[in-house]
């Protein structure tokens, strides 16, 4: 739980935003330029690479959507409840649905002792709903309640190591390619 304010600045960075001009500029160390004015290169499709990695893009509503993501947190609320918030914002709508947010929150309501599940606001589709989206699992109430709230946890882990397996990912392809020109030798 104390590593999602990093999670959320590395997303922020992956996609180009700006974050705190202290995190270019650690105390005591030099830095070239002026960090206030540092632009992040945004790592194209960055969200898109993860969660296809992670086998959870099911859908080419999903390709489409993912590509406008503006902004995208995936937070542990509190541990005790298990209570997961969702947000994603975009840049601009796409073919499938208009909203340029959505949010969802799951959680275990301990009072109740079931699980509940509250979505900010519905979301409004374009063209047919597509059960196999991530955005419909999560973002429509008609959505099996329990399929909404797993999604929600398997999203969440996926978050929570999303920085690792693209990373690792990309030096396991740079050691491959290391191999075989050894190989060729």
């Amino acid at each position: 739980m104390l590593k999602q304010p990093l999670y959320k600045q590395i997303s922020s960075v992956a996609l180009g935003n700006k974050v705190d001009s202290k995190l270019y500029k650690p105390e005591g160390l030099p830095c070239r330029g002026d960090p206030s004015k540092v632009q992040p290169i945004p790592i194209p499709n960055f969200w898109g690479e993860i969660l296809d990695k992670e086998g959870l893009l099911n859908s080419e509503v999903d390709v489409e959507a993912i590509e406008k993501i503006k902004e995208f947190t995936c937070e542990l609320i509190e541990q005790k409840t298990n209570h997961l918030r969702i947000i994603f914002k975009f840049t601009s709508q796409n073919s499938y649905f208009s909203n340029l947010e959505l949010q969802v929150d799951t959680k275990f309501d301990l009072e109740k002792n079931e699980r509940t599940r509250e979505i900010k606001e519905e979301i409004k589709y374009k063209k047919a709903r597509d059960e196999k989206s991530i955005f419909t699992m999560l973002f429509d109430s008609k959505t099996d309640f329990q399929e909404t709230c797993n999604f929600a946890t398997e999203l969440y882990q996926d978050y929570s190591n999303a920085i690792f397996f693209y990373f690792s990912q990309e030096e396991q392809g740079l050691e491959g390619e290391e191999d075989e020109e050894e190989d060729e030798d």
